[in-house]
């Protein structure tokens, strides 16, 4: 405990808070660079130092080694001029495989080799230890295919400048990949971002953390009698528990809906998910 933060001029039973950090908080300024700063930032500065200082030596490590792979992956990222070099070369086999999309399926299986590649789509995936046992990993998903921070960004009127500045910036990068009427298809772009902010949960609505899935939900949700789950359970195998999730470590629940009609078959698109009735969608989407 640093004594020396305590401030004698508030008394602890007016302002503990201030009583125990208040001549810290008088002579700490918050980095120019940051909104906020205290001791866990300041290690969190440290670590990334040394994190770094890690990343530079393992430059100099045994060539084919599991060190050198990383000093490696770290000197092809900071070599500027060869990036600059091969241009859209290295992106070529993407680019070539987005332009050979011609159905739902294909646009599908070109979003999953994609992902697989760090490229996110419409929904984004992860693997993370379970909250509920962490002995073991689980997948998480969560709600993506928008580039500005998070749907309000496309709807308020005190993001307009940042809205025009980011359709600038989409016409910039098409252009310098030589992708032809750059800014026709930045339009585009930004207004199928806009479309799919639409239907992403906002920051407003918080999660309910005693909400958890198991792996019995999914089998109901995704198909009729798929019950294995349920025996592994029972038998002692530890049960997923998850979350819908809006963002990464922020979870979101699903609206209630009313359910589709049967006779149309199952719903699609975009909208589909949120058609579905509210024990199919928990199933429908897992997370840990």
């Amino acid at each position: 405990m640093e004594l020396d933060a305590f401030s004698a001029d508030i008394r602890p039973q007016d302002d503990l808070f201030r009583h125990v950090n208040g001549s810290w908080i008088d002579a700490t300024a918050i980095p120019d660079d940051k909104a906020r700063w205290g001791s866990f930032h300041f290690l969190a500065e440290q670590a990334e130092v040394h994190v770094r200082t890690i990343i530079e030596e393992s430059q100099d490590a045994e060539p084919g080694t599991e060190t050198r792979k990383i000093g490696d992956l770290y000197a092809s990222f900071m070599d500027t001029d060869r990036i600059a070099e091969l241009g859209t070369r290295s992106i070529t086999d993407q680019l070539a495989a987005v332009d050979a999309i011609d159905s739902i399926p294909a646009f599908l299986a070109t979003v999953g080799r994609l992902e697989r590649d760090g490229v996110g789509g419409l929904i984004e995936l992860y693997i993370e230890p379970d909250p509920g046992d962490p002995e073991r990993y689980v997948p998480f998903l969560i709600q993506g295919a928008i580039t500005l921070p998070d749907e309000s960004y496309f709807r308020l009127d005190s993001f307009a400048p940042t809205r025009t500045a980011y359709r600038e910036h989409i016409a910039r990068i098409l252009d310098l990949a030589g992708v032809a009427d750059a800014a026709d298809a930045a339009e585009r772009i930004f207004a199928l971002e806009t479309e799919v902010a639409s239907h992403h949960w906002d920051n407003v609505r918080k999660p309910g953390r005693g909400r958890h899935l198991q792996p019995e939900e999914l089998g109901r949700g995704a198909g009729a009698g798929r019950r294995r789950p349920r025996t592994l359970a029972r038998r002692g195998r530890p049960r997923a528990r998850g979350r819908l999730h809006r963002g990464r470590g922020d979870a979101a629940e699903l609206p209630r809906r009313p359910g589709p009609d049967p006779r149309r078959g199952p719903p699609r698109g975009l909208e589909g998910l949120a058609a579905l009735p509210d024990r199919a969608r928990r199933g429908a989407v897992p997370d840990r």
